[in-house]
């Protein structure tokens, strides 16, 4: 077992035992026998581990199915060895055992200035799914029961949505600006707007990718998303959530309801119904998600910029946030940014090297192309003919892109979830960013502002053959 793993299981031990938060002589004689079965030693770096990074790590190691059994009977035997399993501590169970044998993963994120409402289901997705919010239209009165009675909320974000285009419009105007006293007129306006009109898809992009930072939910298949409480790592506050993808499209009621049955399987005390709050004479909920979604979305006072290619004065610029790429960025960052850009409507830029010889001869095309189109946007932005970096050369493009991967990551303090900014690789090994074309933005003698695609630059380069 290697120092990486152990690591992860002490994590995973020490999360579990203070999820009742009672800690007793029972956990602590069964911890210790545990410790030196698994030779988990105090010298193990435990607290620079999320339990994310615990249970992802199990679950691509070489450990066997057997191994993997063997762990979680004695993860739960650890967590019943008080006699009872509290909603905590059952939620963890059934993570860990999702984790370790189905398609699930955990994801812990650090948001200190939020609090997460606990015991919340939700349905993600980052794609518009039609067949999946049929099925859970068609059943929501009957999920929205069924995990009441298990003491869970099941939130479905078009019904939060519909509460609040059901909501008195001067009420909720009024709310707005006292929830946000700093926004002027426009802003609540928009505030108002977005929690109207606000989709499962924009929901995930937008909040829980955008600012809470899960990666995962950037691009994910329908899936369902469990709070299962927080953690400290270095002294820090994670909430830990879990996703798990569906199986299938016509699987989604099942599995929503398999995972109530298994949480109240699990469950030592009585589970009792909550009741629901309703909106009654002039109130207005402000409790569990409806409270999170403006708590998320008033999280940080960050922008979204688009990003303008200015021939006018050779240089690239993020307008709304006033900056222009500089620092460590030079003309030939600027230029093959530029060019990444232009590229994505082709799928991105792609230096994978070929397999075979026919590959080859379609790959040295492309390069030579690229080199064309990357000469013409060195020049356009201030270069010199004769000057032009030669992108065959691997550490050239890999030092180009570190810059102006480090000029976006200095810049998240203003710039609105500013990864996205970066240059990042697919899995098809194309170099893109994570915005859409919209952002693309030409300014030249004769255009003013004009999208990327329209632009008469788009033009000359599509050229270059």
């Amino acid at each position: 077992m290697t120092l990486q793993e152990r690591t992860a299981i002490l994590r995973i031990f020490i999360d579990f035992i203070k999820a009742d938060t009672v800690l007793d002589a029972g956990e602590m004689a069964i911890f210790q026998s545990f410790k030196r079965k698994y030779s988990l030693s105090s010298d193990l770096q435990v607290d620079s581990v999320t339990l994310a990074d615990a249970f992802n790590l199990l679950k691509s190691s070489i450990f066997s199915e057997k191994e993997r059994m063997a762990l979680l009977d004695d993860v739960r035997n650890l967590s019943l060895s008080d006699g009872s399993c509290t909603k905590s501590e059952a939620l963890l169970l059934i993570a860990l055992e999702l984790c370790l044998t189905e398609d699930a993963e955990l994801i812990s994120v650090n948001v200190p200035n939020l609090s997460i409402a606990e015991e919340q289901i939700l349905y993600v997705e980052s794609k518009h799914t039609p067949s999946a919010h049929k099925a859970i239209t068609e059943h929501y009165r009957q999920l929205a029961l069924e995990f009441k009675q298990a003491g869970l909320n099941f939130v479905y974000i078009p019904k939060v949505a519909e509460h609040y285009q059901q909501t008195d419009s001067n009420l909720f105007s009024e709310i707005c600006g006292f929830l946000a006293p700093a926004y002027d007129e426009d802003k609540r306006r928009q505030l108002e707007e977005y929690m109207k009109n606000i989709t499962t898809a924009r929901f995930c992009i937008d909040q829980l990718y955008g600012k809470l930072g899960m990666s995962s939910l950037y691009d994910t298949a329908p899936a369902f998303l469990v709070s299962i409480g927080s953690s400290f790592v270095n002294s820090k506050l994670y909430h830990n959530f879990l996703k798990v993808d569906f199986k299938t499209l016509t699987s989604v009621v099942s599995q929503l309801l398999d995972f109530v049955d298994r949480y109240v399987k699990l469950l030592s005390c009585d589970v009792v119904i909550i009741p629901k709050s309703e909106e009654v004479n002039g109130q207005f909920l402000y409790s569990g998600y409806y409270k999170q979604l403006f708590d998320i979305y008033l999280l940080k006072n960050t922008e979204r910029s688009p990003i303008l290619i200015d021939a006018t004065r050779e240089n690239i610029f993020l307008p709304i946030i006033d900056r222009k790429l500089d620092g460590p960025i030079h003309t030939k960052e600027k230029a093959y940014y530029a060019l990444v850009l232009f590229e994505m409507q082709n799928g991105g830029l792609n230096f994978r090297l070929p397999s075979s010889a026919k590959e080859l001869e379609s790959y040295n095309r492309r390069f030579e192309v690229y080199q064309k189109r990357f000469n013409a946007l060195y020049r356009l932005l201030g270069g010199s003919v004769g000057n032009e970096p030669n992108l065959s050369i691997p550490e050239t493009r890999q030092q180009m892109k570190s810059r102006i991967n480090k000029y976006f990551k200095q810049s998240a303090d203003i710039l609105y979830q500013s990864s996205d900014y970066m240059l990042q690789l697919d899995k098809k090994g194309n170099l893109t960013v994570r915005l859409d074309s919209s952002l693309f933005l030409v300014r030249t003698k004769t255009e003013n502002d004009v999208n990327l695609i329209s632009s008469t630059i788009n033009s000359q380069l599509s050229e270059i053959k």
